[in-house]
């Protein structure tokens, strides 16, 4: 067949690819098995992970707006996770977004997330 010219990409060395969450069953393991941790803008829940990279959950409710809204943050969230998940130990990370986001710049959700993986020691 012609798939055996193509490459598979090891996983571990995509540097600025951020690996996510897609499945129910693995957001329900890291909320049951997980830890949680509190900012003005966020809520994450760490799990332990046995893989060699890190997973992340971006969670945006419908409390927060409508689709294009909630995705726009969703967005800017993937953005500045991407900068920083060279630095980031390896877990499995679900980001909560909480209401207050709603009137945050890019800036202030920017400091607001990179401060809540520092303070934990997650960076």
């Amino acid at each position: 067949m012609f798939f055996k010219d193509v490459e598979i990409k090891d996983v571990s060395k995509s540097v600025h690819k951020l690996i996510t969450l897609k499945k129910n069953y693995q957001f329900q393991y890291v909320f049951k098995k997980g830890k949680r941790f509190n900012s003005l803008y966020f809520n994450l829940v760490v799990a332990s992970c046995n893989k060699n990279y890190s997973k992340f959950g971006i969670v945006v409710s419908k409390k927060i707006g409508k689709a294009v809204f909630r995705n726009k943050k969703r967005r800017q969230i993937k953005e500045i996770l991407r900068h920083i998940v060279e630095n980031i130990k390896i877990n499995q990370y679900v980001i909560l977004a909480k209401e207050s986001i709603i009137d945050a710049s890019y800036s202030e959700i920017q400091s607001d997330l990179i401060g809540l993986f520092s303070k934990n020691n997650f960076i």
